[in-house]
Protein backbone atom coordinates (compact mmCIF):
# COMPACT_ATOMS: atom_id res chain seq x y z
CA UNK A 1 0.00 0.00 0.00
CA UNK A 2 1.29 3.77 -1.22
CA UNK A 3 0.11 6.68 0.62
CA UNK A 4 0.46 10.04 -0.51
CA UNK A 5 1.51 12.67 2.59
CA UNK A 6 0.97 16.48 1.80
CA UNK A 7 1.05 19.36 4.21
CA UNK A 8 0.91 22.65 4.69
CA UNK A 9 -1.45 23.82 1.53
CA UNK A 10 -1.86 27.17 2.83
CA UNK A 11 -4.45 28.23 0.65
CA UNK A 12 -2.51 27.29 -2.32
CA UNK A 13 -5.31 25.85 -4.76
CA UNK A 14 -3.11 25.47 -7.86
CA UNK A 15 -0.42 23.67 -6.18
CA UNK A 16 -2.59 21.85 -4.11
CA UNK A 17 -4.31 20.23 -7.54
CA UNK A 18 -1.19 19.28 -8.87
CA UNK A 19 0.41 17.83 -5.88
CA UNK A 20 -2.93 15.43 -5.22
CA UNK A 21 -2.60 14.69 -9.73
CA UNK A 22 0.69 13.78 -9.12
CA UNK A 23 -0.15 11.13 -5.93
CA UNK A 24 -2.75 9.92 -8.12
CA UNK A 25 -0.06 9.15 -11.07
CA UNK A 26 2.16 7.38 -8.20
CA UNK A 27 -0.37 5.51 -7.32
CA UNK A 28 -1.07 6.72 -3.94
CA UNK A 29 -4.19 4.66 -2.53
CA UNK A 30 -4.71 7.37 0.27
CA UNK A 31 -3.79 10.89 1.00
CA UNK A 32 -3.08 12.21 4.56
CA UNK A 33 -2.80 15.70 4.90
CA UNK A 34 -0.72 16.96 8.30
CA UNK A 35 -2.78 20.30 8.34
CA UNK A 36 -2.91 24.14 7.51
CA UNK A 37 -4.96 23.53 4.61
CA UNK A 38 -5.69 27.94 4.84
CA UNK A 39 -3.97 31.12 5.81
CA UNK A 40 -1.30 33.44 3.81
CA UNK A 41 -2.64 32.34 0.16
CA UNK A 42 -6.15 33.16 -1.21
CA UNK A 43 -7.96 29.80 -1.69
CA UNK A 44 -8.49 28.22 1.66
CA UNK A 45 -12.31 27.12 0.23
CA UNK A 46 -10.78 25.64 -2.81
CA UNK A 47 -7.99 23.80 -1.05
CA UNK A 48 -10.35 22.34 1.59
CA UNK A 49 -12.79 20.58 -1.53
CA UNK A 50 -9.83 19.79 -3.37
CA UNK A 51 -8.79 17.45 -0.28
CA UNK A 52 -12.56 16.20 0.31
CA UNK A 53 -12.60 15.23 -3.43
CA UNK A 54 -9.22 12.96 -2.35
CA UNK A 55 -11.02 11.44 0.47
CA UNK A 56 -7.81 12.83 2.34
CA UNK A 57 -7.60 12.55 6.30
CA UNK A 58 -7.22 15.54 7.42
CA UNK A 59 -5.42 16.88 10.12
CA UNK A 60 -6.12 19.82 12.31
CA UNK A 61 -3.66 22.17 11.93
CA UNK A 62 -2.18 25.77 13.87
CA UNK A 63 -3.88 27.66 11.36
CA UNK A 64 -7.04 26.13 11.10
CA UNK A 65 -7.23 26.27 15.15
CA UNK A 66 -6.88 30.30 15.11
CA UNK A 67 -9.65 29.74 12.76
CA UNK A 68 -12.03 28.01 15.26
CA UNK A 69 -10.72 29.74 18.31
CA UNK A 70 -8.24 26.52 19.70
CA UNK A 71 -5.02 28.83 19.12
CA UNK A 72 -4.99 32.65 19.35
CA UNK A 73 -3.52 35.11 17.15
CA UNK A 74 -2.49 38.21 17.10
CA UNK A 75 -3.25 41.27 14.76
CA UNK A 76 0.02 41.47 13.67
CA UNK A 77 0.30 37.34 12.75
CA UNK A 78 -3.52 38.20 11.17
CA UNK A 79 -1.83 40.65 8.76
CA UNK A 80 0.54 38.72 7.88
CA UNK A 81 -1.29 35.43 7.38
CA UNK A 82 -5.29 36.98 6.29
CA UNK A 83 -7.46 34.17 7.71
CA UNK A 84 -9.80 35.99 8.36
CA UNK A 85 -9.68 37.65 4.54
CA UNK A 86 -8.97 34.55 3.03
CA UNK A 87 -12.00 32.33 4.23
CA UNK A 88 -14.88 33.11 1.80
CA UNK A 89 -16.43 29.80 0.85
CA UNK A 90 -15.10 27.88 3.42
CA UNK A 91 -16.86 24.66 4.37
CA UNK A 92 -17.92 25.22 8.59
CA UNK A 93 -18.52 21.25 7.83
CA UNK A 94 -15.24 20.76 6.74
CA UNK A 95 -13.64 22.74 9.46
CA UNK A 96 -15.59 20.67 12.22
CA UNK A 97 -14.74 17.79 10.73
CA UNK A 98 -10.94 18.64 10.88
CA UNK A 99 -11.32 19.81 14.67
CA UNK A 100 -12.75 16.98 15.81
CA UNK A 101 -9.90 15.16 14.07
CA UNK A 102 -7.48 16.76 16.00
CA UNK A 103 -3.88 17.82 15.18
CA UNK A 104 -2.26 14.09 16.38
CA UNK A 105 -4.00 10.79 14.82
CA UNK A 106 -2.05 7.46 15.74
CA UNK A 107 -3.06 5.46 12.88
CA UNK A 108 -2.73 1.53 12.25
CA UNK A 109 -2.77 0.43 8.42
CA UNK A 110 -1.75 -2.64 6.52
CA UNK A 111 0.19 -3.78 9.97
CA UNK A 112 2.24 -0.65 10.07
CA UNK A 113 1.58 2.41 13.27
CA UNK A 114 1.62 5.62 12.15
CA UNK A 115 1.81 8.37 14.32
CA UNK A 116 0.33 11.77 12.70
CA UNK A 117 0.76 15.33 14.08
CA UNK A 118 0.91 18.60 12.72
CA UNK A 119 3.67 20.19 14.81
CA UNK A 120 5.46 17.67 16.92
CA UNK A 121 5.15 14.51 19.54
CA UNK A 122 5.18 16.75 22.23
CA UNK A 123 3.40 20.18 20.94
CA UNK A 124 1.19 18.94 17.96
CA UNK A 125 0.34 21.82 17.13
CA UNK A 126 2.96 24.20 17.12
CA UNK A 127 6.25 21.69 17.57
CA UNK A 128 9.08 22.34 15.04
CA UNK A 129 11.46 18.80 14.40
CA UNK A 130 14.40 19.56 12.04
CA UNK A 131 16.27 16.73 13.31
CA UNK A 132 16.04 13.47 14.67
CA UNK A 133 17.24 15.13 18.41
CA UNK A 134 13.77 17.61 18.16
CA UNK A 135 11.55 14.76 18.96
CA UNK A 136 12.75 13.49 22.37
CA UNK A 137 11.87 11.01 24.78
CA UNK A 138 9.19 8.72 23.80
CA UNK A 139 9.64 6.39 26.04
CA UNK A 140 6.40 7.76 28.53
CA UNK A 141 4.29 7.30 25.33
CA UNK A 142 3.41 3.59 24.62
CA UNK A 143 1.55 5.10 21.61
CA UNK A 144 4.69 6.99 19.56
CA UNK A 145 7.62 4.53 21.76
CA UNK A 146 6.38 1.47 19.25
CA UNK A 147 5.21 3.44 16.20
CA UNK A 148 6.33 2.60 13.14
CA UNK A 149 6.57 6.09 11.49
CA UNK A 150 5.96 9.63 12.86
CA UNK A 151 5.01 12.18 10.31
CA UNK A 152 5.06 15.68 10.67
CA UNK A 153 4.34 19.08 8.92
CA UNK A 154 4.56 22.61 10.10
CA UNK A 155 8.16 23.85 9.34
CA UNK A 156 7.27 24.11 5.39
CA UNK A 157 10.66 22.23 5.35
CA UNK A 158 10.72 18.20 4.05
CA UNK A 159 12.90 15.43 5.26
CA UNK A 160 13.22 11.57 5.61
CA UNK A 161 15.53 10.47 8.57
CA UNK A 162 15.71 7.32 10.03
CA UNK A 163 15.99 6.78 14.30
CA UNK A 164 16.35 3.37 16.28
CA UNK A 165 14.38 1.78 13.40
CA UNK A 166 11.98 4.16 13.07
CA UNK A 167 10.78 6.34 10.01
CA UNK A 168 10.68 10.35 10.58
CA UNK A 169 9.51 12.33 7.81
CA UNK A 170 8.15 15.56 6.46
CA UNK A 171 6.47 16.40 3.44
CA UNK A 172 7.22 19.96 3.50
CA UNK A 173 4.86 22.32 2.19
CA UNK A 174 2.41 21.75 -1.23
CA UNK A 175 1.70 25.36 -0.46
CA UNK A 176 4.33 27.58 0.91
CA UNK A 177 7.98 25.87 0.69
CA UNK A 178 10.50 27.29 2.91
CA UNK A 179 13.36 26.41 0.83
CA UNK A 180 12.84 26.98 -2.23
CA UNK A 181 9.68 28.44 -2.51
CA UNK A 182 8.84 27.89 -6.45
CA UNK A 183 8.85 24.12 -5.85
CA UNK A 184 5.92 22.13 -4.09
CA UNK A 185 6.57 19.31 -2.04
CA UNK A 186 4.85 16.12 -1.62
CA UNK A 187 6.11 12.62 0.04
CA UNK A 188 4.99 8.78 -0.79
CA UNK A 189 5.43 6.07 1.50
CA UNK A 190 5.51 2.72 0.83
CA UNK A 191 3.99 0.93 3.62
CA UNK A 192 5.58 -2.78 2.79
CA UNK A 193 9.26 -1.77 2.63
CA UNK A 194 8.87 1.44 4.51
CA UNK A 195 10.62 3.45 2.19
CA UNK A 196 9.45 6.98 1.72
CA UNK A 197 10.69 9.88 -0.95
CA UNK A 198 9.77 13.03 -1.29
CA UNK A 199 8.67 14.91 -4.66
CA UNK A 200 9.33 18.12 -5.94
CA UNK A 201 7.21 19.72 -8.71
CA UNK A 202 8.08 22.89 -11.10
CA UNK A 203 4.75 24.30 -11.78
CA UNK A 204 4.09 26.03 -15.24
CA UNK A 205 2.48 29.43 -14.11
CA UNK A 206 2.48 31.14 -10.32
CA UNK A 207 -0.14 31.01 -7.89
CA UNK A 208 -3.20 33.77 -7.48
CA UNK A 209 -1.35 36.14 -5.25
CA UNK A 210 -4.08 38.92 -4.74
CA UNK A 211 -3.92 40.12 -1.56
CA UNK A 212 -1.28 38.35 -0.57
CA UNK A 213 1.52 39.74 2.16
CA UNK A 214 5.17 40.71 0.94
CA UNK A 215 6.96 38.51 3.31
CA UNK A 216 4.33 35.97 2.16
CA UNK A 217 5.25 36.49 -1.57
CA UNK A 218 8.63 37.11 -0.61
CA UNK A 219 8.71 33.44 0.37
CA UNK A 220 7.48 32.33 -2.95
CA UNK A 221 10.42 33.94 -4.64
CA UNK A 222 13.18 32.49 -2.36
CA UNK A 223 15.56 30.02 -3.92
CA UNK A 224 17.99 27.33 -2.60
CA UNK A 225 21.26 25.93 -3.73
CA UNK A 226 20.23 22.17 -3.28
CA UNK A 227 16.52 21.89 -2.60
CA UNK A 228 15.43 18.20 -0.97
CA UNK A 229 14.01 15.94 -2.71
CA UNK A 230 13.74 14.29 -6.16
CA UNK A 231 12.60 17.55 -8.54
CA UNK A 232 10.87 16.23 -11.37
CA UNK A 233 12.23 17.39 -14.85
CA UNK A 234 9.23 18.52 -16.78
CA UNK A 235 6.68 21.04 -15.57
CA UNK A 236 3.44 19.91 -14.49
CA UNK A 237 0.30 20.19 -16.48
Amino acid sequence: MRLGIISDAHGNAQALERCLAHLRRQRAERVLFLGDAVGYLPDAARCAALLDQAGALCLQGNHEAMLTGDLPISEEAEEVIGLRRFIDGLSNAWLDTVRRTGSKVVLDVAGRRLVLVHGSPASPFVGRVHAPEDIGDLSGQPDLADADAILMGHTHRPFIFREHGRLLLNPGSCGLPRDQGDLPSMALLDLETMEASVHRLRLATPCDRAGVHPRVKACLERRCDAPYGEILSREEP
